[in-house]
């Protein structure tokens, strides 16, 4: 199987770029996403050493509505 990364700027004001600056060694994976007018519904996936913390920074900002965890593996960074 072939993987590739790609690294992308995103513009400032969207939540996912400001919340993926704020913690360079962190890895964000948007798998779906849903317009749902006048907010989005979207699906991810975060890897990081501090999960926890970066999904108290994503719940805290001002672009998110409602944040719910569907599963949690611990103890796996990548």
């Amino acid at each position: 199987m072939i993987q590739s990364t790609l690294r992308v700027r995103l513009p400032d004001g969207l939540w996912i770029g400001e919340v993926s600056r704020s913690v360079p060694a962190a890895t964000f994976e948007l798998l779906a996403g849903i317009d749902a007018a006048p907010r989005a519904v979207e699906l991810g996936q975060v890897h990081a050493a501090d999960p926890a913390a970066i999904l108290d920074t994503i719940d805290s900002h001002d672009a998110i509505g409602d944040l719910e965890v569907q599963d949690w593996i611990p103890d796996i960074v990548s």
